[in-house]
């Protein structure tokens, strides 16, 4: 991602954090995306709504190594 992605993942982030009642707030959200930030936008954006649909984790709020084993198989 680049810096310019920030407010989009952030959208997304939250977005996805909330359908499981949690909130993020901004210290966290920034050092999400410094984690992420090798892997492209839609990439992360899919994994997200992969985890979604995952029924062994799914059913928990996504954290960012669940995003990189979504992204790495």
């Amino acid at each position: 991602m680049k810096n310019e992605d920030y407010k989009r993942f952030g959208a997304s982030w939250i977005a996805t954090q909330r359908i499981y009642e949690k909130e993020t707030d901004q210290q966290s959200l920034t050092m999400i995306f410094k984690t992420l930030q090798n892997y492209d936008l839609e990439t992360i954006e899919t994994a997200l709504s992969v985890q979604l649909r995952n029924h062994e984790g799914g059913q928990f709020a996504q954290k960012p190594p669940d995003i990189v084993r979504v992204i790495s198989g």
